[in-house]
């Protein structure tokens, strides 16, 4: 509905809205049951409408607005709700506590964050400038990708000459227009029978070292980042569990633990110490980085 009140018509809102949401189902199963904390999902709804469907089919106005509601929602979401609460809700099954009390208090927890960080957030952004508060990919480079793309693909219809059948045409006689762009379904294609083969390989034989995964979280900026780290800490564990066992393995656990909270602690500490410096200079301290991204 919303997407319809912009300018989008029925069957793209539709189809967008289910990508949209299996997108966000996968990368919270992700999160809860697979322990990738820090996913940054490359793949669009209106990139994969474009790939299977053609420009000529969707329409250049009908992309460049899907476009920008990618920008807004899933370009670089850093931060999902779906993730934490399927996370939120995984604990709380583990710990036995009741689901009702949980829920109460995690709306009470976000509606406060919303009454603190909202006017925080847009009071720093007006004061300051949102390239000087943001960063430059998101206040510079992502707001141009639309634009840049609707402008690529309205000359290449252009010099096809099916630019105006495109922009006359409207609702479900769009489809006899699909032309879907053959790499991009290939590559589809062959990313989702490798996702089969390796799912097949992992339940077939017990010893198969490469989970199916992979492929979900395949060349981001943050598994780049990341996976030297959980390299060292997969084979860290296979050496505890190899040469010391389950009781050696369950007296570690403590300390890695601890190697967890105290980063999260020298984070913290590094807030604090930036926002002191905040109200003694006037001047944004200096960007410290937790995590990637």
């Amino acid at each position: 509905v919303q997407l319809s009140f912009v300018g989008v018509e029925w069957q793209w809102a539709l189809a967008y809205s289910l990508i949209v949401i299996m997108i966000f189902t996968v990368v919270s199963r992700l999160v809860a049951e697979a322990g990738a904390f820090f996913i940054h999902p490359h793949f669009y709804p209106c990139a994969m409408i474009w790939g299977f469907i053609g420009a000529k089919a969707v329409g250049v106005d009908q992309l460049l607005v899907l476009s920008m509601i990618s920008g807004l929602l899933l370009i670089d979401p850093r931060e999902a709700m779906m993730p934490f609460a399927a996370t939120a809700t995984c604990l709380t099954e583990r710990v036995g506590a009741p689901a009702s009390k949980t829920l109460r208090w995690g709306m009470v927890a976000l509606v406060l964050c919303f009454v603190v960080t909202v006017p925080i957030v847009l009071c720093w952004q007006y004061q300051h400038g949102a390239v000087v508060v943001g960063d430059g990919w998101t206040t510079d480079g992502v707001p141009k990708f639309p634009y840049r793309v609707n402008s690529q693909i309205s000359n290449t219809m252009d010099a096809q000459g099916v630019l105006a059948d495109s922009q006359n045409a409207s609702g479900l006689s769009r489809l006899s227009m699909a032309s879907p762009l053959k790499p991009y379904v290939a590559a589809f294609a062959a990313t989702f029978l490798l996702v089969l083969l390796f799912s097949f390989l992992r339940h077939r034989f017990a010893r198969w070292p490469i989970h199916p995964l992979i492929f979900l979280m395949l060349d981001t900026f943050q598994s780049r980042m990341l996976a030297t780290s959980f390299l060292i800490g997969c084979l860290l564990k296979a050496a505890v569990t190899h040469y010391g066992g389950a009781t050696i393995y369950q007296k570690l656990k403590p300390l890695a633990l601890g190697l967890v909270a105290g980063e999260a602690l020298a984070g913290i500490i590094t807030v604090l110490i930036g926002a002191i410096y905040y109200w003694l200079t006037g001047d944004a301290p200096p960007t410290f980085r937790l995590m990637p991204g």
